[in-house]
């Protein structure tokens, strides 16, 4: 998938994701030990409100125990906590992820009928799958049944790699 304007996800946010660990104004949330893979979660509250949505901010790190080499595999997560959420918020980062990115995974452009439809029936979801090989990372646009809508960047170092901010 070719970048539009030589752009990235990273650049739609005012806070910088990669700074997550530098304030200690985070907290453990939960861990978890599965055949030998950690999986650690923590979560802060934004200073501010990112897109107008999304006030926190949540990173799942993977630590194998065989891995001798130490690097760890992110997930982050964007979340609204407490944003009343409304389906012209969830058109806007549709449409700002699309003038980034071109088409989803699905080959659906900007925000649709179809995608109406969904936010209705709380099943909205869009994907964007990016980069090439082991650099690959992943962009997904969820809606909970109770409304919280979630933007997780998987692989989220793989993103830090191929900007370098890592």
């Amino acid at each position: 998938m070719e970048l539009h304007n030589n752009k990235n996800i990273l650049d739609l946010f005012i806070y910088d994701l990669s700074k997550f660990f530098i304030d200690e104004d985070y907290e453990q949330i939960s861990c978890e030990e599965i055949q030998g893979l950690f999986m650690i979660e923590y979560e802060k509250t934004l200073p501010w409100t990112e897109l107008n949505i999304f006030d926190k901010l949540r990173f799942r790190v993977f630590n194998d125990k065989q891995n001798i080499i130490g690097s760890n595999h992110i997930n982050a997560t964007l979340l609204n906590d407490g944003i009343i959420l409304t389906n012209l918020e969830v058109k806007n980062v549709v449409n700002k992820l699309h003038e980034i990115y071109g088409k989803d995974d699905n080959n659906k452009r900007e925000w649709s009928q179809e995608d109406e439809i969904d936010y209705i029936e709380n099943i909205f979801c869009r994907v964007w799958t990016l980069g090439d090989g082991i650099d690959v990372y992943s962009i997904t646009l969820t809606i909970s049944p109770q409304k919280q809508l979630m933007l997780s960047i998987l692989f989220f170092t793989n993103l830090l790699k191929q900007t370098n901010k890592l």
